[in-house]
C-alpha cells in the first residue's frame, strides 16, 4: 500500500536527518587534531574520501532503487551507514580506520540510501517538485545542527570519540530503519513515457549536463571548504571555541532553512534564477569575508550566509534534473551530475585544510572559494539555454 504524500515527505526528511551528520565534520576534525594527533589535512581526508565514496555509491544507489525502490534501497543504505560508525567506535582511532569504518563503509550507505528520500519526495509531490526536495534535504543540513550540539555536549561532559561514534551508529541504524519504512511510493515508470535504456554518453554529450555539472561544482567546492574547516576557521579569525561552535550551527540552521528558501524561489521563478542567484551571493560573501570579519556578529552573518547558499546546490539542481530529464529518469541521471561532489568533496576539504597548514591562514582559502563562486556563475551562464520543458531528444534515442 502507497504511503500518504505526507508520510513519504516527513519519512524523507527524517531519513536525512540522520544521513546528514557529515556536515558536523569540521567538530570532529578540530578534536582529532587538538586531542589525537591528527594534522588538519589528515583529519579532513577522512570527509574527503566520504565525500568521494558517497558520490561513487550513489551511482549504484541510483540503479538500486530503479530495480528495488526507494523502502528496501534505503534500508541496505542506512545499515551501511549505521554500521560504519559503530566500526568506528571499536576500532583504534587511527587514520586508516577512519578511512575504512566512515570514510568508505558509512560514505557507501550514505551513497545508496541518498537518492531515496528525494525520489520518494517528487514523486509524492509531482506539481511541487522543488519545493518538496527543499523541504527534504533540508533534513540533511538540520542533521549538522542536532549532531554538532550532541558532539559538542558529550565532549564536554567527557566522553571519547570512540564513544560518540557508538551512540551515533545505533542511532542511524533504528531511525534510518524506521524511516525508509515510510518511503513507499508507487515506481510510476511505464514503457509509454520512458526509453528502456539511457544511454550514459547520451548524458555526457548533453549541454544540459555541464549546465548543471560545473557550477554546482563550484558551490560545492566553496560549501564544503567552508563547512568542512569552519570551527578552525573562525578560531583563526580571533573567535573563541564556544563562538566558533555556535558558528557551526548557524551555518546548519541556515543550510537546512537555504534549501527552503531557494526550493520556493525555484518553484517561484524558475531553477535557473535560483542559481545565478546563489552563486553571486556565495562569491560575493566569500571575498568580504575574508577581509572584514573580525567580530562574532560577522562571523554568525558570515556562517548564515555560507550555510544558506550552499543549501541551493542540493535542492536546485536535482529539481533541475527532474524538470529536463523527468522525474522517472531522476536516479540515473541526477547521480552523474552528483560526480562533482566526489570532486569538490576530494579537493576541497584537503584543499582549505592544506592552505592552512602551510600558511596558518584561512585567508587564501576564502579568497579562492569565491573565485571559484564567480567562474561557475560565468559558466552557468555561458552554457544556459532558453527554459524547455521537453527533454533532451538525445536521450530518448
Amino acid at each position: 500500500m502507497t504511503a500518504s504524500k505526507y508520510l513519504v515527505l516527513a519519512s524523507s526528511f527524517l531519513l536525512f536527518l540522520c544521513l546528514g551528520v557529515n556536515y558536523s565534520w569540521s567538530i570532529i576534525a578540530q578534536e582529532l587534531r587538538a586531542h589525537h594527533g591528527f594534522s588538519m589535512a589528515v583529519s579532513q581526508s577522512v570527509f574527503s574520501i566520504y565525500q568521494f565514496v558517497f558520490t561513487l555509491a550513489f551511482l549504484l544507489g541510483g540503479r538500486l532503487l530503479t530495480r528495488l525502490g526507494t523502502t528496501k534501497t534505503g534500508i541496505i543504505g542506512t545499515v551501511f551507514f549505521g554500521t560504519g560508525f559503530l566500526l568506528a567506535g571499536f576500532l583504534p582511532l587511527t587514520p586508516a580506520c577512519l578511512i575504512l569504518s566512515i570514510g568508505i563503509i558509512s560514505g557507501a550507505g550514505l551513497g545508496i540510501a541518498y537518492g531515496c528520500p528525494i525520489y520518494a519526495a517528487q514523486k509524492a509531490f509531482s506539481a511541487q517538485k522543488a519545493l518538496a526536495t527543499g523541504v527534504t534535504v533540508a533534513g540533511f543540513a538540520l542533521s549538522a545542527v542536532c549532531f554538532a550540539f550532541i558532539a559538542e555536549f558529550l565532549l564536554g561532559r567527557g566522553w571519547s570519540l570512540a564513544e560518540i561514534f557508538k551512540l551515533y551508529g545505533v542511532i542511524f541504524l533504528a531511525v534510518g530503519w524506521f524511516a525508509s519504512l515510510g518511503l513507499n511510493v508507487p515506481a510510476g515508470r511505464t514503457k509509454s513515457e520512458l526509453p528502456e535504456k539511457i544511454r550514459l554518453l547520451s548524458v555526457f554529450n548533453s549541454k544540459a549536463y555541464w549546465m548543471m555539472f560545473l557550477p554546482m561544482f563550484c558551490g560545492l567546492f566553496a560549501g564544503m571548504l567552508v563547512i568542512s574547516n569552519l570551527k578552525t576557521i573562525g578560531l583563526r579569525w580571533g573567535m573563541t571555541v564556544y563562538v566558533a561552535a555556535i558558528g557551526v550551527s548557524v551555518m546548519s540552521f541556515f543550510n537546512a532553512f537555504g534549501r527552503v528558501g531557494w526550493g520556493y524561489v525555484a518553484q517561484k521563478w524558475r531553477e535557473e534564477t535560483a542559481i545565478r542567484l546563489s552563486l553571486l551571493i556565495q562569491a560575493t560573501a566569500l571575498i568580504l569575508a575574508a577581509f572584514f570579519i573580525d567580530t562574532p556578529a560577522l562571523f554568525f552573518i558570515f556562517s548564515a550566509i555560507a550555510g544558506f547558499n550552499f543549501g541551493a546546490n542540493m535542492v536546485l539542481y536535482a529539481s533541475l534534473v527532474s524538470r529536463i530529464f523527468g522525474v522517472e529518469l531522476f536516479g540515473k541521471v541526477y547521480p552523474l551530475v552528483f560526480l562533482c561532489n566526489s570532486l569538490a568533496g576530494m579537493i576541497a576539504p584537503i584543499t582549505g585544510g592544506r592552505i592552512y597548514d602551510v600558511t596558518g591562514s584561512y585567508f587564501w582559502a576564502v579568497v579562492l572559494a569565491g573565485i571559484i563562486c564567480f567562474a561557475g556563475l560565468a559558466v552557468f551562464e555561458v552554457l544556459r539555454e532558453k527554459p524547455s520543458s521537453k527533454r533532451e531528444q538525445s536521450l530518448e534515442k
